[in-house]
């Protein structure tokens, strides 16, 4: 399978049954694949795309979890004098409501989730780095990463959403098509992106100019199995 393969190719660069082992005994780790090495530049063009939606709805091995349309929005962080992207994120999930935000940029009428996502970092062992593993055959890459879901009237959700006009944002707008493994180990997403430039913040959703920029795409293999290790 060429999953299988795919996976298979990262082990001379990585220990990725650590990772895995990891993900299962952690709920709140997510494991990813995703297709496009920053480093070589190498990307899916739009014809690729939509061969892949094609070929996973025709395929009898997925089951089609259908389509969502969201909107991720980070705030601007110091650190160290720096500027960067929060940790935490709101999005906005389906058209209706992101259409309704984008015209006011007001939370109050919105219906949103918030989730904090980070590299992961094993604390009874500092000394280990989950940094990102590459494959040695195909232009991937995996990570292991941290997810909590936070409540929308948590004091972590009061505070980044407070005074929410003044603050810089950084947009993220995503098409995902979703496909799950019939054994549900594996789902897939294939994802068409928008989003503004990671060093660029704006005050509103019309200031960002969001949907002038280019479209990428990107092909993401998540393992969502939680009982055992698949062998390769």
């Amino acid at each position: 399978e060429t999953i299988i393969k795919i996976i298979e190719s990262f082990k001379s660069n990585g220990d990725i049954e650590l990772y895995m082992k990891q993900s299962i005994r952690d709920p709140n780790l997510e494991l990813e694949v995703i297709y496009g090495d920053i480093k070589d530049k190498k990307i899916l063009s739009k014809i690729e795309f939509l061969d892949l939606i094609k070929k996973f709805e025709e395929h009898t091995y997925y089951t089609n979890l259908g389509e969502t349309s969201t909107l991720d929005i980070r705030c601007e962080l110091r650190n160290k004098h720096k500027s960067v992207p929060s940790s935490m994120r709101l999005t906005i999930e389906g058209l209706d409501q992101i259409q309704k935000y984008c015209k006011t940029d007001m939370l109050e009428s919105i219906n949103y989730s918030l989730i904090d996502k980070k590299r992961y970092k094993d604390v009874k062992n500092p000394s280990t780095k989950y940094d990102s593993i590459h494959s040695s055959e195909y232009p991937c890459r995996i990570n292991l990463k941290y997810e909590k879901d936070i409540q929308n009237d948590s004091r972590e959700a009061e505070l980044f959403t407070k005074d929410w006009s003044k603050k810089n944002k950084g947009y993220r707008y995503k098409k995902r098509y979703s496909f799950l493994s019939l054994n549900k180990i594996w789902r897939i997403d294939i994802t068409g992106i928008k989003q503004t430039n990671i060093s660029e913040y704006f005050k509103t959703f019309r200031q960002s100019k969001l949907l002038q920029q280019p479209e990428r795409y990107e092909l993401e293999i998540e393992y969502v199995g939680t009982n055992k290790i698949p062998t390769f």
